[in-house]
């Protein structure tokens, strides 16, 4: 039909419209998220589909993929992480969410700008 496949969630959504991420929050099984996107989870999951499903063990057997995935997509950041764990995985969580609501689109890159400071100082 032509449509393009769009990784998409509603907390992405609602960053584009403006509304603040809030607190950052680590919660069990879930993992790293903010105020917004736990706010949006229900409304993303509805939307996905599996609100349709009439069969309980299918609709289960859906979420739990759909959580082992969202774990999946952070275990690439465990191998990376050194110093204070909780810290780093908050930063790439942040870093990562505001990738994925700007399309990859960046005004600025504070590093950048400081590097060319530090080259320039010289």
């Amino acid at each position: 039909m032509g449509l393009e496949i769009h990784d998409e969630d509603f907390g992405q959504t609602l960053g584009v419209w403006g509304v603040p991420s809030g607190p950052y929050i680590m919660l069990p099984i879930i993992g790293p998220s903010n105020v917004r996107d736990l706010m949006s989870r229900p409304i993303s999951s509805f939307l996905s589909g599996t609100f349709a499903m009439t069969d309980t063990d299918v609709k289960l057997a859906l979420t739990a993929l759909d959580a082992l995935e969202t774990r999946e997509r952070y275990l690439d950041f465990e191998a990376l992480i050194t110093g204070d764990r909780y810290t780093f995985v908050k930063d790439a969580y942040i870093q990562s969410r505001d990738y994925e609501i700007s399309d990859g689109l960046s005004d600025e890159d504070d590093f950048l700008e400081d590097l060319d400071d530090f080259l320039l100082e010289d």
